[in-house]
């Protein structure tokens, strides 16, 4: 819970140096998550001609059949610099992560078949997109990301009440964030 209170200040430390002009607030959804119905919302703040602050919210509370899941909740606060201006063409940008996460007993991946895994996720990296606007009040926008994330979790078998098998901390280094999103400006 501290770790999440950090995340949050730090956001919210940024706040005041935010302008609002036009096209300020977007307000967006990744279409890859929704593929296993992970619900998730974004809200992006124009903090300048040049820069941007965005906030990403995930979240997965569902458990089918044979326990089979991907819940978690993500928090993701990104910094975003534009290189023709704010909501068009490219970016780059440095981005946190924190999440908590109980995902196991998914065909797709061997290692997710055989076990679950509970824990939390904490992290940051850097990231690069592109956006191209389709109107006055839409754009589509896509990103990739790709940073460091500190893994600390539990293993346990891949049916509902298993035992404890391990605990576990491990190092993740390689890609954090893959993005197609439809944006919406609030003006």
């Amino acid at each position: 819970m501290k770790k999440e209170w950090i995340v949050i200040i730090i956001l919210f430390s940024c706040l005041p140096f935010c302008r609002v002009n036009a096209q300020t607030i977007a307000v967006k959804t990744n279409v890859l998550p929704w593929m296993t119905g992970t619900l998730n919302l974004c809200g992006e703040m124009r903090c300048g001609e040049w820069y941007s602050l965005e906030m990403n919210l995930n979240y997965n509370p569902w458990t089918w059949g044979d326990n089979k899941k991907v819940k978690h909740v993500l928090i993701r606060p990104s910094f975003k610099r534009w290189f023709r201006g704010v909501y068009d063409g490219g970016f780059v940008g440095m981005q946190m992560y924190y999440s908590r996460f109980n995902i196991g007993a998914m065909p797709f991946f061997n290692v997710l078949k055989k076990h679950r895994y509970q824990g939390s996720m904490v992290g940051g990296g850097f990231s690069c997109g592109y956006q191209w606007p389709v109107s006055a009040s839409w754009s589509i926008e896509t990103s990739l990301a790709a940073g460091y994330a500190r893994l600390n979790f539990k293993q346990y078998g891949p049916a509902r009440g298993d035992l404890l098998q391990d605990k576990r901390k491990e190092n993740y280094w390689g890609v954090t964030h893959i993005g197609v999103s439809f944006v919406y400006f609030i003006q």
